[in-house]
């Protein structure tokens, strides 16, 4: 075993290049087709690139209407410089996850060899390269397939944060971003983080860590503050915001049964 891992560097940058492989390979034909959720998440973003409002009139909105019960928006945002730079074509819509599901590998890499070793790390490496299910969802651009990328790096620089404090505003900020991809992931996104900070807050024992943990607390707030809004607009508690540069939309139907404790598995 020691032998197999004796030239390590060259095993990593195998694992890396089959992981680009898997995931770029005939991006806009494999899948065949494209999804009605990545084809929408496209259009989103080719109407705000275009006209600088979504296919329901909204300028940059919080949440997209799109289907009439809602669409996370991060995906299309990421995809609006893509789209402006080579096109509105399939393998452009899909690029942004499948770069990011290539970064996600090397996250994991990085994370295992922090908590265990160089050897279960390119192990992992390995497996993640090569698992299908990831390479699945690297290969389609669906909104909410971003979720476990941000997961991965709020964990990842929360582990960091533990010997460097500061890493932990990286992880309240990807942990943040995190809730615009994935409506369903919000309450438990918002669960690990706080264990997150307490345990940050108990590890360290002194007022540094106090001061940094409530830093962190507040910038994760401030990202999941529009989403309260969102929330108290669909419940008919406050009027929907609308405005040129900034929207929080009421949306024609409310799917508020999918963000609870009832759809953490």
């Amino acid at each position: 075993m020691k032998k197999f891992f004796s030239n390590s560097a060259y095993l990593f940058w195998l694992i890396f290049i089959i992981a680009v492989i898997f995931r770029l390979c005939q991006l806009g034909t494999l899948p065949s087709g494209i999804n009605q959720d990545e084809a929408y998440a496209g259009y989103e973003a080719l109407s705000l690139l275009t006209t600088g409002k979504d296919s329901w009139g909204y300028g940059f909105p919080l949440y997209f209407i799109s289907w009439a019960s809602g669409m996370n928006v991060l995906y299309s945002y990421l995809s609006i410089p893509f789209i402006a730079l080579f096109g509105p074509h399939t393998w452009v819509i899909r690029l942004p996850q499948a770069l990011l599901g290539i970064l996600s590998c090397y996250i994991f890499y990085r994370l295992l060899k922090k908590i265990f070793n160089r050897q279960t790390a390119l192990l992992g490496f390995f497996f993640s390269a090569i698992v299908p299910w990831h390479i699945m969802l690297s290969r389609w651009g669906l909104e909410s397939n971003l979720a476990p990328f941000f997961i991965l790096c709020g964990f990842y620089f929360f582990a960091k944060s533990l010997k460097k404090n500061s890493y932990l505003f990286l992880s309240a900020l990807f942990y943040g971003f995190g809730l615009y991809t994935y409506a369903t992931a919000w309450i438990y996104i918002i669960i690990t983080f706080a264990l997150q900070l307490l345990y940050f807050t108990i590890f360290q024992r002194n007022t540094k860590s106090l001061l940094y943990a409530t830093s962190a607390g507040i910038l994760f707030t401030i990202l999941a503050f529009p989403l309260l809004l969102l929330i108290l607009i669909n419940n008919n508690i406050i009027p929907e915001i609308k405005t040129a540069i900034f929207s929080i939309p009421k949306l024609v139907y409310y799917r508020q049964n999918e963000i609870g404790f009832d759809h953490l598995d």
